[in-house]
């Protein structure tokens, strides 16, 4: 899912008429808080539409967001890891490290011992958990904990490898905003 700027929620969200009956139209560049929260409602609405699609395998993950002109999410700074895991936390501290992860497109699919992202992007940032990957042969795929572990604490938000036929709690796709 994009978030479009022009969408009727943000529009609204931007409109503030005064007692007076003057009206100021915000532009969207101005609040984007506003924009990050319809963002947030129009997502949450969507997750709860598709629930069904939680639980997945890498593949499946992928699949699902490659139907929706997407791929699971690439991420390329601190910022958008924090974004990312901010927006797929569900604010609950798990006991099973894989109800706290989440699917990101970073896998050694396309080239072994290599990790590249789904969408093409190029990897210019990563955020290992525990260190760099020793063997990326026996863990191909790589989720990102959105949620706190009380096994893996000091992983919060950091990115673990693990076997693509791992079912996670959830996963993030992302597309082009020309999409």
């Amino acid at each position: 899912m994009t978030c479009n700027p022009n969408w009727p929620e943000i529009k609204e969200a931007l409109r503030h008429e005064f007692a007076d009956g003057t009206v100021l139209q915000q532009n969207s560049n101005m609040r984007s808080n506003i924009i990050v929260r319809v963002f947030k409602q129009k997502s949450e609405q969507l997750i709860m539409k598709n629930q069904k699609y939680y639980h997945l395998n890498s593949t499946d993950a992928e699949n699902y967001c490659i139907l929706n002109g997407a791929h699971l999410t690439s991420i390329h700074s601190p910022d958008e890891n924090n974004f990312i895991a901010d927006f797929a936390r569900t604010g609950m501290i798990f006991e099973n490290g894989h109800e706290a992860q989440v699917y990101i497109g970073l896998n050694t699919f396309t080239q072994a011992g290599v990790y590249k992202w789904t969408d093409g992007t190029q990897l210019d940032y990563v955020n290992w958990a525990g260190g760099t990957p020793s063997n990326p042969n026996i863990n191909p795929c790589v989720t990102l904990f959105a949620d706190m572990d009380s096994r893996y604490e000091s992983w919060y938000q950091q990115w673990p490898r693990v076997l693509c036929t791992d079912i996670e709690r959830a996963f993030v796709c992302k597309k082009p905003a020309n999409k």
